[in-house]
């Protein structure tokens, strides 16, 4: 039985509903806009949602009512550091509440300073890969931060933003495994600052970890449902077998199942299992729900481009642009001769969106500069070990410089956090047979030959073109065979009718191949005359 194999009763729903309510004004309060943001999303998909409620006020909350009242000069100076810090004047917050100790001035002061020293970082980071870009430039506030909340924990004076702050401060120092301890007391004494579960979630690196954390959040927060949402993500970040998201959702859906959360999760999910097919109608059904929400389109983007849907694909930037052109995520959709350019502008927005590192690579990868696209793949791994994809890509530029034996490391890593892909098999067998490796290149094989049957048509021809580019043409015939009768997309439909009509000809099964040829003779250029000449040649005899 999984860990996480709980019932939620209709009082813990009831409660965590009229908690989320209260943790959109708290988290507001603390000017935590994007756990806000997070909160307010599970809202409008909420059980119950519909049902008339009495709106709360933020001094009628729990949370607000355990913390000791503010004099009119806390207040005062409180309410303008708020004004300042969302007009992005952060020194102006800062001084504002320098001397002030109270639990909301302190962590609004040091916020406003950390804060300070991110955007000092940001400047000196902004040449994208140039000559004056300072990747490894630092936080300086960090250590005075770490500092003054450090005394007041000594004395048990942080409340959960309090430790939700040092934990960041922490975690930016590398001292990860503190960083891990202090966020974990941060969730469990306010368990609704989903800021606070993005920081802890960073700092698990594989499955063991996972389970290890989800044991101890079962014991310790059984009856709280933002466990659940924090262990999807997790589980979705580190690449997870499907089991272990199913789990973590499971006891979520019966409340949350139109949550444009939870329908991203679940695309991703099929996504990352190479089911594009499933993957492809979540997204279409989450564009259809919610217009505007761009977040998590940059994945649907490259499933159209695998896809080879070119126009879908320009409609979906089109649609992008005319809601926010200045998204990162819109960044990446955009398909221009300057891409590179705009992936440049979306690391400028948000430099933690270590999606776009690997994408700037596969540009790079397509002018030829090679040296400048291994620079950016492991930008991309350094932000997110646990993308496999990007661990792949690694390898591949790496061989592209005869780099053969410096590319094994990353084909392995990507092996170990996805052991049932094909390609990435592939790829390291083919590097270890360029090395004379045999007996590991044989153990590659067989792992290949072990690994499950992909799910959806698109899959099952890229696992086809595995096996002929390994010269086994009876698995690369089953599978295209298998693919064929589902395909939606003419370009693979052509690529299977005329790898099928190739492979029957030359086994003289002229009847089988005269299906294939009549099915690629209907399509359209440039596939129509290839079908031609595949005829022509059918009945010459060669």
């Amino acid at each position: 039985m999984s860990t996480l194999d709980y019932n939620y009763t209709s009082h813990d729903v009831d409660s965590f509903e009229a908690s989320l309510q209260e943790a959109e004004l708290i988290c507001s309060e603390y000017c935590l806009d994007n756990a806000a943001y997070w909160i307010s999303i599970r809202n409008i998909s909420a059980y119950k949602h519909s049902e008339a409620f009495q709106p709360l006020s933020l001094y009628q909350t729990q949370y607000e009512l355990s913390l000791p009242r503010l004099n009119r000069q806390e207040y005062s100076h409180y309410q303008l550091a708020k004004k300042a810090f969302h007009l992005r004047d952060f020194t102006h917050a800062y001084s504002l509440l320098k001397g002030y100790t109270t639990h909301k001035l302190r962590f609004l002061r040091l916020y406003s300073l950390y804060l300070m020293g991110e955007r000092d970082r940001a400047e000196e980071m902004n040449d994208i890969l140039g000559k004056c870009e300072n990747p490894l430039a630092p936080n300086n506030f960090l250590l005075e931060i770490v500092d003054e909340l450090s005394e007041s924990d000594t004395k048990s004076e942080l409340d959960a933003f309090s430790l939700y702050l040092y934990g960041v401060a922490l975690l930016r120092r590398k001292q990860l495994f503190t960083a891990a301890q202090v966020l974990i007391r941060s969730v469990k004494k306010y368990p609704y600052n989903w800021s606070a579960w993005l920081e802890l979630g960073m700092l698990l690196q594989d499955q063991t970890m996972y389970d290890q954390l989800s044991r101890l959040l079962h014991d310790q927060m059984k009856g709280n449902m933002m466990k659940n949402f924090f262990l999807a993500h997790v589980a979705i970040r580190l690449r997870l077998p499907r089991c272990v998201l199913n789990d973590a959702m499971a006891p979520l859906l019966p409340y949350f199942a139109k949550s444009p959360y939870l329908m991203t999760l679940n695309a991703l999910a099929f996504y990352e299992n190479k089911d594009y097919t499933q993957s492809r109608a979540l997204f279409e059904a989450i564009r259809k729900h919610y217009p505007t929400r761009i977040k998590g389109l940059e994945i649907y983007s490259n499933l159209l481009y695998i896809q080879k849907d070119i126009q879908e694909l320009s409609v979906l930037a089109m649609y992008c642009v005319k809601v926010d052109r200045f998204r990162p995520e819109t960044c990446c959709i955009l398909e221009f001769d300057q891409s590179i350019e705009w992936f440049k502008r979306a690391l400028q927005l948000d430099r933690s969106f270590h999606w776009i590192w690997a994408l700037l690579g596969h540009n790079y990868i397509n002018i030829k500069n090679i040296d400048a696209a291994i620079e950016c793949y492991h930008r991309a791994i350094k932000g997110d070990g646990a993308d496999y994809r990007t661990c792949h890509a690694l390898g591949q530029a790496y061989q592209l410089k005869n780099l053969d034996s410096v590319a094994v490391e990353p084909y392995e890593r990507a092996v170990k956090i996805k052991s049932d892909d094909a390609e990435v098999w592939t790829s390291l067998m083919e590097c270890h047979n360029i090395l004379g490796n045999m007996e590991k290149r044989k153990h590659c094989l067989m792992m290949i030959r072990q690994c499950k049957e992909p799910e959806g048509p698109m899959a099952i021809v890229e696992l086809a073109r595995l096996y002929d580019k390994m010269g086994d043409i009876e698995e690369a015939t089953q599978h295209y065979m298998k693919a064929h009768e589902h395909l939606e997309f003419e370009d693979a439909f052509a690529e299977t009718c005329l790898y099928l009509a190739n492979t029957f000809i030359a086994q003289k099964d002229f009847i089988t191949a005269q299906k294939y040829i009549t099915n690629a003779s209907v399509l359209s250029y440039p596939y129509h005359e290839t079908a031609q000449k595949l005829l022509k040649r059918m009945d010459s005899g060669q």
